[in-house]
């Protein structure tokens, strides 16, 4: 696996996650 293509892979992951994270803030965190 090329590093390139690894650090490509983390990248989306960050952008995903914080996508994912900001919606449960603005809808609000259903576990709290």
């Amino acid at each position: 696996m090329k590093l390139e293509v690894f650090k490509d892979y983390m990248s989306l992951t960050k952008f995903l996650l914080a996508g994912v994270v900001g919606l449960v803030v603005e809808n609000g965190d259903p576990h709290s």
